[in-house]
C-alpha cells in the first residue's frame, strides 16, 4: 500500500522536490513553511539533508571516520560529518507536515498553471499536476480455452485472472496451440485527494512496459484506454472479463489510440486521456480504467500465425519500489466557490 498524504504529497513527491524543499527547510525566513523552525531544541540551527514525510535527516557537525574502497589499493579513511535521523513517529507530526506542504503545493500549483505555463514554460516548477499510483486491484483477467474467436470475445467470464504478478501480459489478443486468447488489463487509481472544484485540464496514464508483441500487425494491431468497470477497486475476479470498458464491442475508447508499432520496452509508455477519459476520473473515490487490444476492441479475429500475439506486458504496483509502477498524472485547476447573500 502505497503511502498518500493528500493524494499528491506522497514519498515520491518527496523525492521529486528533494532540492527545492531542502533550501525552504533551510533557509531561515522560509522554515515556518514546512515547520522545521519548529524541530526539537537539539536539532535547532542544524543542516537538514534531507527530508520525508514524516522525518528530517541532519547534520550533527561531528566528524566520523568513514572506509572509502579504492580499486586496486586498500580501502581509505577520511572523516566526514555525521548524520542522524529525526523521525516523527506520532500521527501529529506528520499531519503538521502534510497541512503545511498542502498549501505550499497549492502555491506552486497555481504559479505553474497561472503563470509559467501562460508567460514562459521555462518557469515551470513542476507542480502543475498530481500523480496517482494504482493500487492493489490492478491486474488483468484472460479467456484462453477455446478455439472460437466469438466465444473468446463475446464470453462472460475469464477462464483466470493475474493480480499479485509483479510483471504480467497486460492486454492482448493472440493464438497459442490453436487455442485463441484475450487478455484485458485493469488500472484502478484512488483519486480522492483530487479537490471537489478541480478542473481537469489533461491526463495522462503512464505503464511500464516490459515487452511488446506484435503478431498480427493488419493496421487492428493497437491499445487505448477504456473505462474500467470491475466490481471491486482492490482485487479482481473472472467475471471481471466483461466488465473492461462499458460494451464487449466497441467499447467507449477514453484516450488517443496507440499503435503497437510505436510502443517502446523497457520504459514509460503514455495514453493520453480525451475529454471523454478525463471524465471518467473521479474525486471522490477510485478512477478505473481498463486497457484492451484494438482486435478485442472492435471484435476483428486475431489473424497471427499459432505462436504469435499482439500484446504488451508492464510492471504492477506489486513490482518493487515506485520507479516503475502505473500511475496516472492529472493535470487541474481549482476555482473558489463565492457564496451569494440571499442564496442557499
Amino acid at each position: 500500500m502505497k503511502q498518500i498524504i493528500f493524494g499528491q504529497l506522497n514519498k515520491e513527491f518527496f523525492e521529486k522536490h528533494q532540492k527545492l524543499l531542502l533550501f525552504i527547510a533551510n533557509c531561515w525566513f522560509l522554515k515556518w513553511i514546512i515547520g522545521t523552525n519548529r524541530l526539537p531544541k537539539d536539532i535547532k540551527g542544524k543542516r537538514i539533508n534531507r527530508i520525508l514525510p514524516a522525518s528530517v535527516h541532519y547534520k550533527t557537525g561531528n566528524l566520523i571516520e568513514k572506509k572509502v574502497s579504492r580499486k586496486g589499493f586498500r580501502p581509505k579513511k577520511i572523516l566526514v560529518e555525521e548524520w542522524k535521523m529525526c523521525a516523527f513517529t506520532r500521527p501529529r507530526f506528520a499531519e503538521s507536515l502534510s497541512h503545511r506542504l498542502y498549501y505550499f503545493w497549492k502555491l506552486c500549483h497555481l504559479f505553474d498553471i497561472q503563470i509559467a505555463n501562460k508567460l514562459n514554460p521555462a518557469w515551470n516548477l513542476g507542480f502543475d499536476s498530481a500523480s496517482y499510483f494504482s493500487g492493489a486491484g490492478d491486474g488483468c483477467v484472460y479467456y484462453n480455452t477455446s478455439k472460437s474467436w466469438a466465444t473468446t470475445h463475446d464470453t462472460a467470464d475469464g477462464t483466470g485472472f493475474f493480480l499479485t504478478n509483479k510483471e504480467e501480459t497486460f492486454a492482448a489478443s493472440g493464438l497459442n496451440s490453436a487455442l485463441l486468447y484475450i487478455v484485458r488489463g485493469f488500472l484502478p487509481f484512488d483519486t480522492s485527494g483530487l479537490p471537489d472544484n478541480a478542473t481537469i485540464s489533461a491526463a495522462l496514464v503512464y505503464v511500464y512496459v516490459s515487452a511488446v508483441g506484435d503478431g498480427d500487425n493488419d493496421g487492428d494491431d493497437w491499445l487505448n484506454v477504456v473505462q474500467g468497470l470491475q466490481a471491486d477497486p482492490t482485487t479482481l475476479v473472472v467475471g471481471d472479463y466483461d466488465a473492461c470498458g462499458d460494451a464487449v464491442t466497441n467499447p467507449t475508447e477514453g484516450a488517443t489510440r496507440i499503435d503497437l508499432g510505436n510502443i517502446t520496452a523497457s520504459q514509460y509508455n503514455s495514453f493520453t486521456l480525451n475529454a471523454t477519459g478525463r471524465g471518467w476520473i473521479s474525486k471522490t473515490g477510485y478512477t478505473k480504467l481498463g486497457v484492451r487490444e484494438g482486435h478485442d476492441c472492435i471484435n476483428s479475429a486475431y489473424a497471427g500465425a499459432d505462436g504469435t500475439v499482439n500484446r504488451i506486458a508492464i510492471r504492477y504496483s506489486e513490482y518493487t519500489g515506485t520507479g516503475s509502477d502505473p500511475y496516472l498524472s492529472v493535470t487541474y485547476t481549482t476555482t473558489s466557490i463565492k457564496k451569494v447573500s440571499g442564496v442557499a
